[in-house]
């Protein structure tokens, strides 16, 4: 062992070796314009472009010095494949009946269900359970295993003081929370308008765009069907239901069996990760993980147009490889893993299969920090969650805070909007401190002019400078990433942005966070599959 003043010595001279190495913008450069190249076809997950990538990548790691987690046989050593499974819905030759009425899968009934569902059907008015309102439809009802019918929204006749309460007595949402703690089997929600209204006219397309595409689910992993379908106001007639002012709730009455017979084919998608270590030196801390996460993949070729996701996210992998290149020799005390994911558009199923089979212990992964679109917008703006995020907030944005002042960074906290929606948010389910780096909106999202023409690789270079100095900062530390108490995080200031990342405004107090984000990865009726960052 060193005596202690040599190790000082030794640090210093790691610090300023690290200090020195800054980030190449020409290879920053090089490595955008080969992801979001013609060649690799947009990169969608399963496709050939995205195996172009792929190899493009798996060269990267390998002139980065990333040693892989496996043997070097086989296939591609630095490679974690996964199997998707998508299943499309034959509307055509489906049926639906409610007792001896069939209906029309598509016009009368919408859903994205594909597994069969029967079961008696009964009719709870408008599903509000709500006590302070005088309004329960589930007095006296056992509901488990049952399928419940229900006008959409909310009874028209009760009015009074208690406007936000009904309004929030009528969401699909809260309804869908009370009906799964009642144990029921599922929902059929019955529009309130004819179908020919532009609501159900535009569920209805949706639908039919989702039935033709495909619901995906990793192979092997239990299918979270939707639990929802919908009934058209016309078909609604066909068991006298036709929607009246209400004073008090209407009596519950079975409309008959549910019989739910769907067709549909299955098709396996081939996928993978790519995952590469910076090794840990400290024998008692180097089977710890830090890990670097970026999603590779884009949209591919949407709509017969190649959509290159340069920005989205051509320009936080590239970020993530300069970061590897630069701590090649840090020797940190920890392990960093660095992770190139793909199945991010589909609904961050790369993620998902890594955390699912994990090449180390989950238990060793002590932190997550994961960079999504960087490029574009003001060079010394980038956005942060969990910034105001309740229970998730802790240690690592109060450093990535203090290390982007030091680097020059305006610091924000609209990425809080899209906290559900990368892949950090699949270490955040399992218990993983994470954060997530955000440039910020732009026009060009998931647009073919995602060019790497309006990429700004001085940014890039910035957000790598800072991403590369906070790994250091908990690979190397005593402690843990661990959360912070509501007092200290609520008493940070935060600047006002607009939804494009732009400065609006002085600094102002943390007090108002945005409002909470949704549940999954955008606002969705009961389980539908997600959908990437709105537009």
């Amino acid at each position: 062992m060193a005596p202690w003043p040599l190790k000082v010595a030794s640090a210093l001279s790691l610090v300023i070796s690290l200090c020195a190495q800054e980030p190449d913008l020409t290879r920053l450069r090089k490595d955008v314009y080969a992801l979001a190249s013609p060649a690799m076809e947009g990169r969608a997950t399963g496709t050939e472009g995205q195996r172009r990538a792929l190899k493009f990548l798996s060269q990267s790691f390998h002139e980065a010095g990333l040693v892989p987690l496996k043997s070097p046989s086989g296939m591609d050593p630095y490679a974690l494949p996964y199997t998707l499974v998508r299943t499309k819905l034959d509307l055509e030759n489906s049926t639906f009946s409610i007792g001896k009425t069939s209906l029309k899968l598509g016009e009368d009934i919408l859903t994205a269900r594909t597994q069969a569902a029967t079961g008696d059907l009964l009719f709870i008015g408008f599903g509000i359970h709500a006590p302070d309102l005088k309004w329960d439809d589930y007095a006296g009802q056992d509901l488990k295993g049952r399928w419940v019918a229900m006008w959409e929204g909310r009874p028209q006749g009760p009015d009074g003081a208690n406007a936000d309460g009904w309004n929030r007595a009528g969401q699909t949402e809260t309804k869908l929370a009370w009906a799964r703690k009642a144990g029921v089997a599922g929902c059929l929600f019955i529009q309130v308008r004819p179908d020919k209204e532009a609501g159900f006219g535009r569920l209805r397309v949706f639908l039919s765009r989702f039935a033709k595409r495909g619901q995906l689910a990793l192979k092997g992993s239990a299918v979270h069907e939707a639990q929802i379908m919908w009934m058209s106001a016309e078909a609604a007639k066909s068991f006298q239901l036709e929607l009246k002012p209400l004073s008090r709730p209407e009596p519950p009455r079975s409309l008959g069996q549910l019989v739910y017979l769907p067709k549909a084919t299955t098709e396996e998608i081939s996928a993978a990760n790519l995952a590469g270590v910076i090794p840990g030196v400290s024998p008692e801390l180097k089977d710890d993980f830090i890990v670097l996460s970026a999603h590779h993949d884009h949209l591919g070729m949407a709509g017969g147009r190649l959509h290159p996701g340069a920005d989205d996210n051509a320009s936080g992998t590239a970020a993530i490889l300069e970061v590897a290149r630069l701590l090649k020799d840090s020797k940190p005390r920890r392990s960093i893993l660095v992770l190139s994911v793909s199945g991010e558009e589909l609904g961050l199923w790369g993620s998902q299969a890594f955390v699912e089979a994990p090449p180390v212990a989950l238990s060793r992964i002590k932190a997550d920090i994961n960079v999504d679109m960087v490029g574009r917008n003001a060079v010394d703006e980038l956005s942060v969650t969990p910034a105001q995020i309740e229970g998730a907030v802790g240690t690592l944005t109060r450093d990535a805070r203090e290390l982007a002042s030091r680097e020059g960074l305006t610091l924000t906290r609209e990425a809080d909007k899209y906290w559900t929606r990368s892949d950090h948010f699949t270490f955040a389910k399992r218990g993983i401190p994470c954060l997530f780096f955000f440039g910020g909106m732009h026009s060009d999202y998931h647009e073919p002019t995602d060019t790497p023409d309006k990429i700004d690789f001085e940014k890039i270079a910035r957000v790598a400078r800072l991403v590369r100095d906070l790994a250091l900062r908990v690979a190397n530390a005593d402690g843990q990433p661990k959360a912070l108490s509501k007092e200290v995080w609520a008493a940070w200031t935060w600047p006002l942005v607009s939804i494009r990342g732009g400065l609006n405004g002085r600094f102002a107090p943390s007090a108002s966070p945005p409002g909470p984000p949704p549940p999954g990865r955008e606002t969705r009726p009961g389980g539908l599959p997600p959908v990437q960052k709105p537009r």
